[in-house]
């Protein structure tokens, strides 16, 4: 994603300059965007941390092979059932 701000070491922050005749509009749309998904800027870290993470599972999943995970979650249900 083009930033359209940065932030100064000293903590202010400032736009970006960029070669753009709809820079106006396309702030306007960048905004609306966000504001589209309801969430506050820690949601979307988390929810981002979270998406990361559920990839990062999916990929070991697939490594794993689908035989693998039913015979893990069989296991699971027996020690379930033990209980």
């Amino acid at each position: 994603m083009e930033r359209l701000t940065e932030r100064l070491p000293n903590g202010v922050i400032r736009r970006v300059e960029v070669n753009d005749e709809n820079r106006g509009e396309n702030v306007m749309s960048r905004l609306a965007a966000y504001e589209d998904t309801g969430m506050e800027p820690e949601e979307i870290k988390d929810f981002v941390s979270r998406w990361k993470e559920a990839a990062e599972l999916a990929g070991l999943c697939k490594e794993a092979g689908s035989d693998r995970l039913r015979d893990l979650l069989d296991a699971e249900k027996e020690l379930e059932a033990m209980k």
